[in-house]
């Protein structure tokens, strides 16, 4: 086994060890996908009330039947350019702002972050995670906000958005991609359209309830869409060759535009140089 596959495997069975009863879908496997929960959410905000100068956390409460979703904005860097990148973090990744603060130093633009749901501590995390709805609410949340930033952004005077996100944000960035706007210019780093794929397939079967199986594939995969999504010239993505999460051949076939590169999931999004210099090409 390559070395950094086996950080990954590593990382994944002793999270696995930590959670121990708190293992993904343990209460709830069965629920609604996330294009359904877009389709039906409710947003709790006035969308012409968004403040995108705020370097504080500012929280959007986004609700779909009894599950209530709280992702955050905050301006993480301000710049000249008159180009706005918005980015979502990686999953359990805590406090969100960890990465993009990192990436944020190798790159000249105006920088916004949306944080997912549940992402305020560990416990509160791996609780919440015990039902799927959580999980599927919590990606399709960040892409309703995602969308309704990039929205404001546009209208404050700004040229050019770019989407992006790594892991977890990679799943949100393709969700806003396919069910919210595709006219943006989205990169997803070390993710795919099918998420499902990581907790089946892919080391993160570890964290994985046994009460879980096959039927997550119905709530966690955006592969039929993707295959038929019209124009897919605007979506990037950039996989690692030894990431044993994301199947980079099973996560990716469809898309018109990926890099592969030498690095492990692990390895792979703590790359902070590695995923500035791949925006920076779309960042003119």
């Amino acid at each position: 086994m390559n070395i950094q596959s086996f950080f990954d495997t590593a990382n994944a069975y002793l999270y696995s060890r930590i959670i121990r009863k708190n293992k993904y879908f343990a209460d709830n496997s069965h629920g609604k996908s996330v294009s359904e929960i877009i389709k039906f959410a409710e947003k709790k905000y006035d969308l012409y009330n968004i403040d995108i100068e705020n370097h504080k956390r500012k929280y959007f409460n986004i609700k779909y039947e009894e599950y209530n979703f709280n992702p955050f904005y905050r301006r993480i860097k301000k710049s000249g350019s008159r180009v706005f990148l918005v980015y979502h973090h990686s999953n359990n990744e805590i406090p969100p702002e960890k990465a993009i603060f990192k990436i944020s130093k190798y790159l000249d633009v105006n920088i916004g972050l949306i944080g997912g749901a549940f992402h305020t501590n560990k416990y509160i995390y791996m609780k919440k995670l015990r039902d799927i709805n959580n999980f599927t609410g919590l990606i399709a949340s960040s892409a309703i906000l995602m969308n309704d930033i990039a929205k404001v952004i546009l209208k404050s005077g700004y040229e050019k958005v770019i989407l992006a996100g790594t892991s977890l944000g990679g799943f949100v960035t393709i969700a806003n991609f396919l069910y919210l706007d595709s006219k943006d210019t989205h990169i997803s780093f070390y993710s795919g359209y099918n998420p499902y794929d990581v907790f089946l397939n892919g080391e993160y079967r570890y964290v994985l309830s046994e009460n879980a199986g096959e039927s997550i594939k119905s709530e966690l995969s955006f592969e039929k869409d993707f295959a038929g999504a019209v124009n897919k010239s605007n979506i990037y993505f950039l996989n690692g060759k030894y990431d044993k999460y994301i199947n980079y051949l099973k996560q990716t076939e469809y898309a018109l535009n990926k890099i592969l590169v030498n690095k492990s999931h692990y390895f792979g999004i703590r790359s902070y140089k590695q995923i500035a210099s791949f925006m920076k090409r779309f960042l003119d």
